[in-house]
């Protein structure tokens, strides 16, 4: 009997033994199907995602697309016209939604002048558009015109011959717009850096631009400061390849580039371009230099007053499309000059979209130059 009872132990602990590896190896197995599901879910999503990002790009390039061809066939000078491609259902209600909200605004004058580009084009109201996905799904695009910002590329310029020089009207709009935001910094416990001016800024942007190792300002050497730094660096002596590039600069830190990031630009890198008056921000339209006289007076920024009238009239749709229509707009005498710099269209734009599936995001960000009929990519990012 007790052979027989030893052996109904054994039997019963072997039985309890191989009970406990078949559970761990189901919950093992179970694991590893629910991870796998889960992976292969991550995977979808991220490739979905990823698929709607690019979809909200090509959304926002034919509306840009669209609005030269348009200024073209009006005899405008916005841009050539687009390819005839198929149109998505999607881009189709993108359009009709946009041009609803257009309709919807408050009446005024027009704002869609042939040639010009405004905040009420449909490419600028990307970021209105209710694109109904799907649930746990969102897409949102945004448009922003770098011609309403200051090329800090078109500091340097070069003349007949070739050869390097400053930018005086660049020069003038940095300097303006730099000072007004050192003026709204505390700056008392942050030793030299406290005595640096809009004028200091300017300069050392345009020295970290042009080709030579001579300070603009007194023919110093420039990477003096450069090279007393901890960890030693010398000047580009080249375009600025992003915004963030500035932090490099000699005077600027954190607190100052936050507050200019946005009021500045570095498309198109050969420094072309011009300020669009219709999309400019209000601090970028302060740093506009206006004379009296072209011949007999220095420039000044735009008065309050007449940043003032500029952005009324962006409230009631109205687009200014040239020289005559700005002057009358501001009610300044026809002889009045204006920087060079002044424009009224633009052609670098950054189209930025955001998609969520779940819990994957994709984002794409793009600066393309619109010209010659087709789009130029000039910088690309999608993570």
């Amino acid at each position: 009997m007790r052979n027989r009872d030893g052996e109904r132990g054994v039997a019963l602990l072997m039985v309890v033994l191989v009970i406990t590896l078949l559970t761990a190896v189901i919950i093992d197995f179970s694991f590893r199907t629910r991870l796998d599901s889960r992976l292969s879910a991550n995977v979808r999503d991220t490739a979905l995602a990823s698929a709607l990002s690019r979809s909200g790009y090509e959304i926002a390039l034919s509306l840009l697309l669209d609005d030269a061809a348009a200024a073209t066939e009006s005899g405008g000078t916005g841009g050539a016209p687009a390819e005839n491609t198929a149109v998505s259902e999607l881009l189709q209600k993108a359009r009709d939604e946009a041009d609803a909200t257009e309709k919807s605004k408050k009446a005024g004058a027009p704002a869609g002048a042939s040639g010009i580009d405004t905040l009420q084009e449909s490419w600028a109201r990307m970021d209105l558009l209710d694109l109904q996905l799907r649930p746990n799904e969102s897409l949102r695009v945004e448009v922003d015109d770098l011609a309403g910002r200051v090329n800090v590329n078109a500091i340097i310029i070069r003349d007949a011959s070739g050869a390097q020089k400053l930018n005086r009207p660049v020069f003038d709009e940095l300097k303006i717009l730099v000072q007004e935001a050192l003026d709204s910094l505390d700056r008392k416990d942050e030793g030299e850096i406290k005595d640096f001016d809009g004028e200091d800024f300017a300069y050392a942007v345009a020295d970290w631009v042009d080709g030579d190792e001579t300070r603009l300002s007194d023919g110093s050497f420039e990477d003096q400061y450069y090279n007393s730094l901890k960890d030693a660096y010398s000047s580009k002596n080249g375009p600025f390849d992003s915004v963030a590039e500035l932090q490099l600069v000699e005077g600027v830190d954190d607190k100052l580039f936050a507050l200019i990031r946005d009021a500045v630009t570095v498309y198109p890198f050969d420094g072309g371009g011009a300020i669009n008056v219709n999309t400019a921000p209000e601090r970028v339209l302060r740093s506009i230099g206006m004379r009296e006289n072209d011949a007999t007076s220095s420039p000044e920024p735009l008065s309050e007053e007449s940043v003032g009238r500029i952005l009324d009239a962006r409230k009631q749709g109205i687009g200014i499309a040239d020289l005559t229509e700005f002057r009358d707009l501001l009610g300044v005498d026809p002889t009045t000059a204006f920087s060079p710099t002044l424009g009224f269209a633009s052609n670098v734009f950054r189209i930025r979209a955001v998609a969520r599936v779940n819990e994957s995001r994709s984002r794409l960000d793009a600066v393309i130059e619109r010209k010659d009929g087709q789009p130029r990519v000039l910088y690309w990012r999608m993570d």
